[in-house]
């Protein structure tokens, strides 16, 4: 049965507020630091632990990218977090070449 939209919505912003404080922490750096890493500002990290708001695309996936961890995996959607480069390149394989370059 699917969730209903609020609680989604709920879900996801929490286990991406919880999910990224304990990433930061596990690397000992503070929000300052980490929002650099990423291009962002303080005060736009603090917002996303807090659960304030959520990151853009682009922001969700460079960050996925400075941890080392999937975005599904941010999002809760994945209890894994490593990102799994050989499911990525078995999943691309199927992508027409502009799909491909699209995404490169």
């Amino acid at each position: 049965m699917p969730r209903k939209k609020q609680n989604f919505d709920s879900f996801i912003v929490q286990s991406f507020a919880l999910r990224l404080t304990a990433l930061r922490r596990e690397k000992g750096i503070t929000q300052a630091q980490a929002a650099a890493s990423v291009g962002i500002t303080s005060n736009q990290w603090q917002r996303y632990e807090y659960g304030a708001t959520m990151p853009t695309v682009e922001t969700l996936v460079n960050i996925a990218d400075y941890f080392g961890v999937s975005v599904d995996y941010l999002l809760g959607r994945s209890s894994t977090p490593a990102l799994d480069l050989n499911e990525y390149r078995a999943a691309r394989a199927d992508f027409s070449p502009s799909e491909k370059n699209a995404i490169a």
